[in-house]
């Protein structure tokens, strides 16, 4: 019997960060031949909206995830597991416990960085009590560095976000159109749209740069969450027409498109649990400058053409005011700006291959070279 890895995450529907790459570690172990199962604990509605509902489906879930590890107990089986944040943290915690009690390999793939950057009394204690049974697969070096600065030595792998953005960078290769310096300056936003995500600080940014008379249009896509993101929208739609467009959810080659379109991609994420977000990664394949807020392990994805951070969550505007400016005075050096950053990711995406492969012979699946 080949390895059996049994993986307890997030999946789709809905599509988020966590999602995709639970998704796409569960189609590459089953394509090398492992007998990858699927626990999802994925509820119907978006973490951003939280309710009793929204935990009581939680709860069911948890309680099922548990069963299902006793009936699916093999000799030399690997659990792995997506923990949560928030209060969802309490839910892995019983999830991985059980899980090193039943099984000796259980692998922890972190997409949060809220337990890394404030102490969590929950992954003390999990490491305590299982740590000889944990590897920990981190998103960054930085994320590795700052987890063990807090909780002490443990076994690890780095798996880098940016390996599942290949294909949109073979997508941009050619197709990518560039403004002129006689054209408005298109500057997008794509995510849950929502405060937590900074929605709500990508539209004061807009009409700031309206006011300032800026020739800026105004991009925006994914789901409205909140009822006030929707009336904003609808507000600026009014006051600013023909330079504020909203495309709602988009996935695919449309997804793909709409960062091509954007000469700047703004995300000033206000997110206790960001990581490593796969929008930037998905806005750089598109070969679109990002700026973001220094949320997780936004920071070490974004420098030279790639954009900046700003210095502090609240100062964010004023960075961004200052740094499009520059960037709508450099218009005739987009084409150069692009490659730049195509350039530099695709030596970023080829090592988080390579990471990848790593983590698929640590759950048990040969090499592609090995098939």
């Amino acid at each position: 019997m080949g390895a059996r890895v049994i993986m307890i995450a997030g999946f789709p529907p809905p599509l988020n960060g966590v999602a995709r790459s639970s998704e796409a570690v569960l189609e590459a172990l089953s394509q090398r031949g492992v007998d990858a199962q699927r626990l999802s604990i994925t509820t119907d509605t978006l973490g951003h909206t939280k309710s009793l509902r929204y935990h009581a489906h939680r709860f069911i879930r948890c309680a099922a995830v548990l069963l299902e590890l006793v009936k699916l107990r093999t000799p030399g089986a690997t659990v792995y597991v997506a923990p949560a944040a928030g209060h969802g943290i309490y839910y892995s915690f019983v999830h991985i416990l059980w899980a090193s009690f039943l099984y000796h390999n259980v692998v922890l793939h972190h997409h949060t960085c809220q337990y890394v950057s404030e102490e969590n009394w929950i992954i003390r204690a999990l490491l305590r009590l299982c740590g000889t049974r944990l590897t920990h697969i981190f998103l960054s070096s930085g994320m590795a560095e700052r987890f063990q600065e807090r909780y002490g030595t443990v076994k690890f792998l780095v798996a880098n976000n940016s390996a599942l953005v290949r294909n949109e960078m073979c997508e941009t290769q050619g197709s990518r159109t560039a403004s002129f310096p006689d054209t408005p300056l298109r500057i997008g936003h794509l995510s849950n749209l929502c405060r937590d995500k900074g929605f709500f600080i990508v539209a004061d940014l807009f009409e700031r740069l309206i006011e300032d008379q800026q020739n800026v249009e105004l991009y925006l896509a994914g789901p409205a969450l909140e009822p006030r993101v929707r009336e904003r929208i609808e507000n600026l739609r009014t006051a600013h027409a023909g330079r504020v467009f909203y495309a709602g959810p988009l996935y695919g080659e449309e997804k793909s498109a709409f960062y091509r379109h954007l000469d700047v991609f703004v995300f000033p994420t206000q997110f206790r649990q960001e990581a490593q977000p796969h929008v930037i990664y998905e806005a750089l394949a598109a070969g679109t400058c990002v700026l973001a807020t220094p949320r997780g392990c936004i920071p070490e994805m974004l420098w030279g053409a790639r954009g900046a951070t700003s210095p502090t969550d609240d100062a964010y505007v004023e960075f961004a005011i200052c740094t499009i400016a520059d960037i709508s005075h450099q218009a005739h050096d987009a084409h150069n700006r692009r490659a730049a950053i195509l350039e530099s990711l695709e030596t970023e995406v080829a090592e988080a291959e390579r990471q990848y492969e790593r983590l698929y012979n640590l759950l048990g699946a040969p090499t592609r070279a090995q098939i």
